[in-house]
């Protein structure tokens, strides 16, 4: 049944703009592949393919930069907010909503990111390129560490005038 859909593509020039065309094939050896399935792993290697679980993993390497980022640049902003703080009383209200959100942001992006990671580890071939999964709540306990500490050396650094 496979050999005639294989039979009848080529029949149909399927295969004739296939990279490579005209040369020997010439697959190096990848430990994590069974011998049997190189020939068709080097094929989708250099038609652009690539097994599921290494899309997925580019994916969560993006979601997770994503997610480091969220909260740096919140971070940052709440540097740049909280020079008000000692002037501006509705700013301290601000600063503590902006952290509320962003932490619930965080939290959401996290177990969706938690998800695909399950699903990754269920894919991957090797047992050594599981991921672990995201520590939520000990990651906000630093985010909000982090938060305090920058508002309290601004306040500090805040000296009224006469």
């Amino acid at each position: 049944m496979v050999e005639g859909k294989i039979r009848e593509a080529h029949d149909k020039g399927l295969f004739d703009d296939l990279a490579g065309k005209g040369r020997l094939l010439s697959p190096s050896p990848n430990p994590s592949v069974k011998p049997e399935w190189e020939t068709a792993y080097w094929i989708f290697k250099t038609s652009g393919f690539a097994p599921k679980w290494i899309e997925l993993d580019r994916e969560l390497r993006r979601d997770l930069e994503e997610c480091r980022l969220l909260l740096a640049s919140q971070l940052l902003a709440a540097g740049r907010t909280s020079a008000d703080l000692a002037t501006d009383l509705h700013a301290k209200h601000d600063l503590e909503g902006a952290f509320q959100l962003t932490a619930s942001r965080y939290r959401e992006r996290a177990q969706i990111i938690n998800k695909k990671i399950e699903l990754f580890n269920l894919m991957v071939p090797v047992v050594l390129l599981q991921r672990h999964n995201i520590r939520i709540s000990a990651d906000l306990v630093r985010f909000r560490e982090s938060w305090l500490l920058a508002l309290s050396t601004l306040s500090q650094s805040y000296e009224p005038g006469p």
